[in-house]
């Protein structure tokens, strides 16, 4: 039988291999053995076979990026939760079980935008607002320490400390539109720093006296940054709430503020 007879199909091929190895233990039919140019030839279908039907993999490195990442912590993304959301960024990251519009995926696709799907909460954290921005307008405050507490969370800390409210407020908002991070506002003057960093378009500060009322008025309105009012409370309440805004799976303003609040 010559090789040129067999067809590359599973059959054909697991014939060729029963007969290199009879001919290999001596017992081909009407042989002792195959002729080296027989092994050859059936080893070489063989081979071409296998890589016919079994191409090699192509492994493609994927690299995640988070300054330049958006997260939708929603069960259904659509366009309205994206609209004017997506200058700059390279990567959308969703809920596992998030329904993504097809509308949303063409947009993403015309604009080169990444879909990743997050494995769980952690997953989401890690990649949104990896920066936080941290003003310290208050006397008798040791900076360098809640500096130090933030970043054990695992964020980098760009931390502004001085006498003037208005540079503090410039400070933080440029940290939140411009490098896309959170900012926390840590001032005597609680009521006028939230006021006069909401006047910044991007800006969702948020102001309150515990970590769960924080964790509400931080999530109704996607704050990205939280104003910290020392007065009445300890230094150790106020890393609390710090802690508790920092902890969430998205700063993105809703969807039915965008408009106003974007």
């Amino acid at each position: 039988m010559q090789a040129s007879d067999d067809k590359l199909t599973p059959a054909g091929v697991d014939r060729v291999v029963r007969e290199v190895l009879a001919g290999m233990n001596g017992r081909h039919v009407g042989n002792g053995a195959m002729s080296h140019t027989a092994v050859a030839r059936s080893a070489a279908v063989a081979t071409a076979a296998k890589g016919a039907t079994a191409p090699a993999k192509k492994t493609v490195p994927v690299t995640l990026a988070t300054s330049n990442c958006l997260t939708i912590d929603a069960r259904v993304v659509s366009l309205v939760d994206v609209k004017g959301r997506l200058a700059g960024v390279e990567q959308l990251t969703v809920r596992p079980t998030a329904v993504v519009t097809p509308a949303v995926r063409d947009e993403l696709r015309d604009r080169g935008i990444r879909l990743v799907r997050a494995t769980d909460a952690a997953a989401a954290r890690s990649q949104v607002a990896v920066e936080v921005s941290l003003a310290v307008v208050a006397k008798n405050v040791d900076s360098a320490t809640i500096a130090r507490q933030i970043a054990t969370s695992g964020r980098q800390v760009q931390l502004h400390d001085g006498d003037c409210l208005a540079a503090a407020i410039d400070f933080v908002a440029d940290g939140v539109t411009g490098r896309r991070g959170v900012g926390v506002i840590v001032a005597d003057q609680a009521a006028a720093a939230m006021c006069l960093a909401n006047r910044v378009r991007g800006v969702r500060a948020v102001a309150a006296t515990s970590p769960e009322q924080t964790a509400a008025a931080a999530t109704e309105v996607g704050a990205n940054v939280l104003v910290v009012d020392l007065r009445g409370q300890s230094g150790f309440a106020a890393a609390a709430q710090v802690r508790r805004f920092l902890d969430r799976d998205s700063y993105a303003c809703p969807g039915q503020w965008i408009a106003r609040l974007g």
